[in-house]
């Protein structure tokens, strides 16, 4: 899992305390979001954060209407606030393990107050969780500048899936399987990267273990690792003079004993 800088950790302590008081609230685990079917409208809101990254600035309606293809996920995003602002933005993204990490990458309709301002794309590992009797995805969204690639301030987005205004998923399968614990930690550094990213993660015990790279249209773009290793603290190094890669959004994804772990990597154009 990656670290988190200090608006993640601001806004995962407010999430963490809201969740206290709902304890209905448990991320699922791979197994279970395997049985999901994500197409649909999915409603919720984005908290967008201040400039220093200590509070929530302003919160936005933000819809995704998603059609799934095995796990690649393709369609739209619309965020809206006040005064009749809005932005609609197609999008495309990769179920991997119990996330969906997804970008924003074309602006399709906008309405901004601002002369000379747009809507910045929005990127994000996010969780499925479920929430009472819906499926929530909920999770950080970082944002950057569409044509240049810097960072915008970023945010939190939580969605519930909706279906004509009724609950859309059957729990009742999932009566004998255990919500996800977490436990596990894979961390990437730098995050954005320009040359060389290193993968860490350490093993309790001797694993079989596959680690690869790859574009969120789902194709691998590198492998790094392809069986069983020791116990112990483990570094991978991707690195871009091997692998050449645009500056692009890409997905790290680890397989320890065939459970996956995901993380969201971008490689800058700055």
């Amino acid at each position: 899992m990656k670290k988190l800088l200090l608006a993640v950790a601001t806004f995962a302590t407010i999430f963490s305390t809201a969740s206290a008081q709902n304890s209905d609230v448990n991320t699922l685990n791979e197994k279970q979001v395997s049985q999901l079917d994500v197409s649909g409208k999915w409603v919720g809101k984005r908290f967008q954060y201040t400039a220093d990254h200590k509070n929530v600035l302003q919160t936005f309606e933000y819809e995704f209407d998603l059609k799934q293809n095995g796990d690649i996920v393709t369609g739209t995003t619309s965020i809206s606030g006040e005064n009749g602002i809005f932005g609609d933005m197609k999008m495309r993204g990769v179920i991997s393990g119990n996330k969906l990490i997804f970008e924003e990458y074309e602006i399709v309709s906008e309405n901004i107050l601002n002369e000379g301002k747009t809507w910045c794309y929005k990127v994000g590992e996010l969780s499925f969780a479920k929430d009472g009797g819906q499926v929530a995805l909920l999770g950080e969204t970082p944002s950057y500048m569409p044509y240049y690639g810097f960072p915008c301030t970023g945010g939190f987005s939580n969605m519930k899936k909706v279906d004509s205004g009724s609950e859309a998923i059957d729990f009742s399968n999932f009566a004998s399987s255990k919500l996800n614990e977490g436990g596990f930690s894979m961390n990437v550094q730098p995050n954005p990267f320009v040359s060389k990213a290193t993968i860490n993660f350490n093993l309790d015990k001797d694993a079989k273990v596959e680690l690869s790279v790859m574009d969120l249209s789902g194709k691998t773009v590198a492998t790094l690792q392809n069986g069983k290793l020791e116990k112990g603290n483990h570094e991978f190094i991707f690195d871009v003079q091997k692998n050449t890669v645009a500056a692009a959004n890409y997905i790290a994804v680890l397989k320890v004993n065939g459970e996956t772990h995901s993380s969201l990597i971008t490689k800058a154009n700055y």
